[in-house]
């Protein structure tokens, strides 16, 4: 069984970071940086509500997944004609939501209140994806920077 790589990313105001993850609270303020595991460079304070771990999936171009990013999802699927008759009809759906890590998961989540799609990116861990399915995501932007993707069209 193969580990996944733990990591995290944050906004600093200007630029991603993305590395190992030191969150200082007090009091008075909260931030959190990140450090680059290659370089040990620090990142400037950045956005605690801007952090994201690292899902440990890639979506379907390669790019990594985080917790925090918006996402594209089209499945195709059979469902019996209602004429009685025992063909098939092929139906696509699209869907759009965030990653968020929810009851010990990453979850892919729909936006309407409650969630229309509601499902865990890791199969077998009660979610609805198969194998093949969690590689039709697609990262199209972040809660952070772009939530009118979240908007229904």
């Amino acid at each position: 069984m193969n580990n996944r790589e733990i990591k995290f990313r944050a906004h600093d105001g200007s630029n991603w970071w993305v590395g190992l993850l030191v969150f200082h609270g007090s009091a008075v303020a909260n931030y959190a940086q990140i450090i680059d595991r290659d370089t040990g460079i620090i990142s400037d304070n950045a956005f605690t509500d801007s952090v994201g771990q690292y899902t440990g999936l890639k979506d379907k171009n390669g790019k990594e997944i985080y917790e925090g990013d918006l996402v594209r999802h089209v499945a195709a699927f059979f469902i019996p004609l209602d004429d009685g008759s025992k063909d098939m009809e092929l139906v696509e759906s699209e869907d759009v939501g965030s990653i968020v890590f929810d009851h010990g998961s990453f979850m892919f989540v729909t936006p309407e209140d409650p969630p229309r799609l509601s499902v865990t990116l890791w199969p077998g861990v009660g979610g609805l994806l198969s194998e093949d399915e969690r590689y039709d995501f697609e990262v199209i932007g972040n809660i952070y920077e772009n939530p009118e993707l979240l908007s229904n069209e």
